[in-house]
């Protein structure tokens, strides 16, 4: 079954994130989900259209935005990664005018499946960089 995990989470972030396939979001995902993490100020998102919200939000930004995983690690109804996005900032989907600049998130993410869908999924993604790279956050002095 990890295996089987592993690879749903794969294809999640092939189809959903490296493909803009916001359909897959559908197919991949339980309607009432929750992703702790990913909502306003760090908080929650529940259900797919909610997440789709959110989805359009960053593909709009980045709308070439690559997501790389490693390492993945899953077990019987659960599957955990670190990643990489790389994109650039193309968009004004976060309120803030494209500037053209490439940038890089890292993350981790858990997710729960259920029936070959996510259940449930904790997320922990540091925006705080990407917005000092694109302008949005001043980085503080350190003189």
């Amino acid at each position: 079954m990890s295996v089987k995990n592993e690879a749903l989470l794969r294809d999640w972030f092939e189809e959903v994130w490296n493909d803009k396939n916001a359909a897959a979001i559908d197919e991949r995902m339980a309607e009432d989900t929750i992703a702790h993490g990913m909502g306003p100020n760090g908080g929650d998102l529940v259900g797919r259209e909610a997440f789709k919200a959110m989805h359009a939000l960053y593909c709009g930004a980045f709308p070439d935005i690559k997501m790389t995983l490693d390492p993945v690690f899953a077990t019987d109804d659960m599957a955990a990664c670190h990643f990489i996005c790389k994109g650039t900032h193309r968009g004004d989907h976060l309120g803030v005018a494209p500037t053209g600049k490439a940038v890089t998130i890292r993350a981790m993410t858990i997710a729960k499946f259920r029936d070959g869908k996510i259940v449930e999924g904790w997320n922990c993604v540091d925006l705080l960089p990407t917005f000092q790279e694109i302008g949005v956050v001043v980085p503080a002095s350190t003189g």
